[in-house]
């Protein structure tokens, strides 16, 4: 009490409850997160975001509201892009809400349109099996746990493009480090993801087909998706350590002086 309340909305209280549990339970939860959500921020005499678009994850309009980027580590501006072609990556591990369903459907088709396509899988969990759809694509697939963000920013360098197929994101942050080493993007335009992209990613319709011509299209390069490379690599600047320290400092020292 007394203090200026400034607080960080990263993800969407409701959005990931919900999609990690299920039936009533899940529902039950959603709603509490969402209402302790809600109180945080009608509190907060800051909210400070991570999209540029605040109804994507405030549940209510704050007193002000502050976009400042996700900070990503050096490694990815320091990376050099050496791809092979064909790698596709794809970073969200098993979690439903990362979308690898979906992948799972569209892989088939991008295999029958590039056949020497391989897909780098990685955070999927020790001995979690792997969607059925893929299970005869087995010999495609390069399936990693978590790694480091160095050893994230060498799959970078190899792969040709990356895909983000979720059913709902915030503000991704493989997004921002696929942008600084120059990876072309495919997603899907869910939750945050289009105020962020558009005009720096592929952005295609959320069902299979649509999915996998992204991805091949990605895979062919040329000059739309050298334009995409570009903006991205632009707007990864914003992601530095330095640019998203001296965003909060300026901020906390406006707050500090007008309180005096």
């Amino acid at each position: 009490r007394g203090c200026r309340r400034v607080v960080t909305a990263q993800g969407n209280a409701r959005a990931d409850t919900a999609a990690a549990y299920g039936g009533v339970g899940g529902i039950v939860r959603a709603y509490l997160r969402h209402r302790l959500a809600c109180a945080a921020a009608e509190r907060a005499d800051v909210v400070v975001g991570v999209n540029p678009d605040w109804t994507v994850n405030v549940p209510l309009h704050p007193r002000r509201f502050v976009y400042i980027p996700n900070m990503i580590e050096d490694d990815f501006f320091e990376a050099r892009r050496d791809p092979e072609p064909g790698i596709v990556l794809f970073a969200g591990g098993a979690r439903a809400i990362k979308g690898w369903a979906l992948l799972a459907e569209a892989w088939p088709h991008v295999r029958a349109a590039v056949p020497n396509s391989r897909l780098n899988v990685i955070g999927w969990a020790h001995g979690q099996p792997l969607p059925v759809g893929l299970m005869e694509h087995r010999a495609s697939l390069v399936v990693e746990g978590w790694i480091s963000s160095r050893e994230l920013a060498a799959r970078m360098e190899r792969a040709a493009a990356l895909v983000i197929p979720s059913h709902f994101e915030v503000s991704p942050i493989v997004l921002a480090e696929a942008w600084a080493i120059g990876l072309p993007v495919v997603a899907v335009p869910v939750g945050g993801v289009p105020a962020l992209a558009t005009g720096a990613a592929l952005l295609v319709d959320r069902e299979p087909q649509a999915l996998a011509e992204g991805i091949v299209a990605a895979l062919a390069g040329g000059e739309q998706i050298d334009r995409l490379v570009r903006e991205g690599r632009r707007r990864a600047e914003a992601h530095r350590a330095e640019a998203v320290s001296a965003a909060h400092i300026s901020l906390y020292e406006e707050l500090l002086n007008s309180a005096a």
